[in-house]
């Protein structure tokens, strides 16, 4: 439990500082690493911006083109992928 507070902690700001620019869309324990250990606790690192996307224009785009592995996907995802983007603009609270 005390490595997964320190991975949140770690990374929550990571995610929060590349949003205005970049998703990374791909956000598996594949693709968290432990970039090393300092004072006997992992520091965690983040890779593979494979499917990673321009924020700005992945939110002026009405697109519904899905990523990243879909055993990981937040309901809203599935819901496009069964659905599209258009049925999920009915669903205002989905959509965050």
């Amino acid at each position: 439990c005390r490595f997964a507070v320190l991975l949140v902690v770690q990374l929550a700001p990571l995610l929060e500082a590349f949003s205005p620019k970049v998703y990374h869309r791909d956000v598996t324990p594949r693709n968290i690493q432990v970039a090393g250990i300092e004072a006997g606790l992992p520091q965690f690192g983040l890779v593979d911006f494979g499917l990673a996307v321009d924020a700005e224009m992945w939110r002026k785009q009405d697109s519904s083109e899905l990523g990243g592995d879909g055993r990981y996907w937040p309901p809203s995802a599935w819901f496009v992928f069964a659905h599209g983007m258009t049925k999920l603009k009915q669903y205002a609270s989905m959509e965050r």
